[in-house]
């Protein structure tokens, strides 16, 4: 999977979605990044899906009423879009929080509805276990970790885990890996980090906020080596 931040131009967009496509299996679209009003992924999800594109859109549930929860939801699964990632996204630079929902009852919410994308949620690893287990609870499809220690793996008892106890209910699991300046100076160097995890994990998410080709030359590298 690509993290991608989509260009202001669509014609760019387009561009860069068709060079993403070509390497990634999915795209993921993040939603108001630090609570900036920038693009929208549903939105963009939307407008991808419609020209064939497999992405996965996040809605940020800190900004939606119900009214406007529900009828994203369903007009996303409507229009083609796959999965959707509910999150409570940090708070909004510029006018005010809402709060109707938190992202596990959006789930809830998304499994009432038959043309509902399929929901996920972010995880991070640095949550009690108690809290990871209590979102492993709700029926969400599958699950992207924040917070893997690629490096020293100092949560590598943690990640066996939360991974076989997803895959046990059926449910599939991602990482997030961003790449730094080290790794996008030598993006095949990913390969190394990657490796011991991909038996636990159903999928990386690569992410280079600041570079869009660090994230195509690592993509390269990973379906190079690991398929």
């Amino acid at each position: 999977m690509a993290e991608f931040n989509p260009p202001r131009d669509p014609r760019r967009l387009v561009e860069l979605a068709g060079r993403l496509q070509r390497v990634f299996d999915w795209i993921d679209i993040p939603d108001a990044p630090l609570g900036k009003p920038n693009y929208n992924s549903p939105v963009i999800s939307a407008y991808l899906s419609a020209l064939g594109y497999r992405v996965i859109a996040h809605l940020r549930v800190v900004d939606v009423n119900t009214i406007a929860l529900k009828t994203i939801t369903k007009t996303l699964g409507s229009l083609g879009v796959e999965r959707i990632v509910y999150l409570r996204g940090d708070p909004p630079q510029q006018g005010s929080s809402v709060g109707d929902y938190t992202p596990e009852e959006a789930v809830y919410y998304a499994r009432t509805r038959p043309e509902a994308p399929e929901p996920g949620l972010l995880l991070s690893l640095r949550r009690s276990i108690g809290e990871i287990r209590r979102r492993l609870g709700v029926p969400a499809g599958f699950y992207m970790l924040l917070n893997l220690d690629w490096r020293g793996w100092s949560n590598k008892g943690l990640l066996m885990e939360v991974a076989g106890e997803a895959h046990g209910m059926g449910k599939r699991v991602y990482a997030y890996l961003v790449m730094d300046d080290a790794l996008c100076s030598n993006p095949r160097s990913i390969v190394d980090l990657a490796t011991p995890a991909s038996t636990l994990l159903d999928g990386i998410i690569v992410s280079a906020p600041h570079s869009f080709e660090c994230v195509v030359d690592a993509g390269q590298a990973l379906r190079e080596s690991l398929g």
